[in-house]
């Protein structure tokens, strides 16, 4: 009987939804509007820069201002990289 209860709460864990953290990464020297703004996002396993992000967003840039963008991620290390795109 224990077994079962652990084997079920076990199973209950596992099924948990992940608690999800919000990055947002703040833009504060865009100095001329046009272009887009492209970010990535890459978890240690990935290859840095020259490999496929984990994730990525791309804003378009109505004028000079702070820009601020918000990724969903699970909890645990990331790094950004990040260009403005001037003239597409």
């Amino acid at each position: 009987m224990n077994l079962l209860v652990l084997f079920l709460f076990l199973k209950y864990v596992a099924l948990a939804p992940v608690s999800m953290s919000t990055l947002t990464v703040e833009i504060t020297n865009v100095k001329r509007s046009g272009g887009k703004l492209r970010l990535a996002v890459f978890r240690p396993t990935d290859k840095f820069g020259s490999g496929k992000p984990y994730m990525y967003k791309i804003v378009t840039i109505e004028k000079p201002s702070i820009q601020r963008i918000d990724f969903e991620l699970e909890p645990g290390q990331y790094a950004v990289a990040g260009y403005h795109d001037v003239n597409s």
